[in-house]
């Protein structure tokens, strides 16, 4: 019966240790920095989080079949909005798979709001 409990407890675990890719708002920390890809000829330059420690998100049986364990994120961020880069902040958003060619890291971050820390 303790075994039961123990890997109940660790089955537990697992399912609520990925961050969700549905829409569901959840809460990231870390510093923005500026990263960039050479995409056609053309240097892309884009904003992204460097996480404080790698965080994995849920597959979302479209684009990705397994979960995806990250150290940074691309951002997406309106224009009310202001982020400066080298600084740490907590962002509160939904993280999405990514589905076109402007994104540049697997899991993209669409902040809802921001706490510079």
């Amino acid at each position: 019966m303790k075994y039961l409990a123990l890997v109940m407890a660790l089955a537990s675990f697992d399912t609520f240790s990925s961050m969700p890719t549905n829409g569901t708002k959840v809460t990231i920390s870390g510093i923005i920095v500026l990263s960039e890809v050479h995409l056609e000829g053309k240097l892309i330059k884009f904003k992204t989080i460097k996480l404080e420690k790698e965080q994995c998100f849920k597959a979302d049986g479209v684009i990705f079949d397994k979960e995806q364990c990250l150290g940074a994120l691309q951002l997406v961020v309106p224009k009310t909005i202001s982020l400066n880069l080298g600084q740490s902040y907590s962002l509160i958003g939904d993280a999405f798979h990514w589905h076109t060619a402007h994104h540049h890291t697997k899991v993209l971050f669409n902040v809802s709001s921001a706490k510079k820390l």
